[in-house]
């Protein structure tokens, strides 16, 4: 287990929004002729056998059934500064991998291309992509998925397991955006930081707010992180688009209660609920513009 593994790709679904020029203003709505910004996300690594020796004899004294493949994902190494393409639409689109390996760029697209390749997925079409290189050992080869968010209407190496949870429990489809995470690096501090956390969430849904014009969100959170405070600071940004706030918490959690009155305390009550177990959740409710 000296020698390296194997390189893998691995490709996170994302996201396309209309393209906005910036000389329009914040509430002009895209004309049906106009671009698109098409994101691409993903991660180009290499397995680390002894990283994953040692994780998995470490985690063997307090865990029964570990999950080599998972251990494989956490331990590997990303494969930084490689040029990879998207290949798959009517032109090739290359990009390098950062330092850490991460595939992380955006593309603008003709609303022409973006017509000639859509299909159906998600709430507004999707498109797919390829993404090919070769390596020590074999010709790798991926697929991708951009879901289309047009103006009307976790750590990322557990997406592959995510995406089996979504499916047998017939979650939406739509684009997935999670922090990366590895051991055995400076990273594995900074993942657990709390500032990590909210700079991450927050420029997420940053480029969902400024990327779209006319849609209407709905938020859900957990008390046990700062999805409150995050959510309360996009609420001051955007009252008008945001529809409800919902935030998981025990029903018998008299501290986190008082938090979220605090936290929540410049927003409308009727803006915001807590939820226990999801089965408490409102099946709809009506939007207010």
């Amino acid at each position: 287990f000296l020698l390296p593994g194997p390189e893998k790709l691995l490709l996170v679904p994302s996201v396309a929004f209309r393209y906005h020029s910036s000389a329009l203003g914040f509430t002009v709505n895209a004309e049906s002729t106009e671009d698109w910004i098409v994101y691409a996300q993903g991660w180009f690594f290499e397995e680390n056998p002894f990283r994953s020796f040692i994780a998995r004899t470490a985690l063997s004294t307090t865990v029964s059934d570990i999950n080599e493949e998972r251990i494989a994902y956490f331990t590997a190494s990303g494969k930084k500064h490689r040029e990879l393409c998207l290949e798959g639409l009517s032109k090739q689109l290359c990009t390098k991998t950062n330092n850490k390996g991460l595939i992380s760029t955006k593309f603008r697209i003709s609303n022409n291309d973006i017509e000639k390749y859509r299909q159906p997925g998600g709430v507004g079409g999707k498109i797919l992509f390829q993404v090919s290189t070769f390596n020590s050992y074999e010709y790798i080869n991926e697929t991708g998925e951009i879901y289309l968010c047009d103006d009307h209407a976790s750590p990322d190496q557990l997406y592959p397991f995510l995406r089996d949870f979504f499916e047998r429990e017939k979650f939406p489809l739509g684009s997935a955006h999670m922090r990366h995470f590895t051991w055995f690096d400076k990273n594995f501090i900074n993942f657990f930081m709390p500032q990590s956390y909210i700079r991450q969430k927050s420029k997420v849904l940053k480029m969902f707010w400024d990327q779209t014009r006319s849609r209407y969100f709905v938020l859900l959170g957990d008390i046990f992180q700062k999805d409150p405070e995050i959510y309360a600071r996009i609420y001051e940004q955007y009252p008008q688009r945001i529809v409800k706030i919902f935030i998981r918490k025990y029903s018998d959690d008299n501290k986190g209660q008082k938090r979220l009155e605090q936290v929540f305390s410049r927003i409308p009550k009727e803006k915001w609920q807590t939820f226990e177990n999801g089965n408490d959740l409102p099946e709809n409710f009506k939007i207010e513009k």
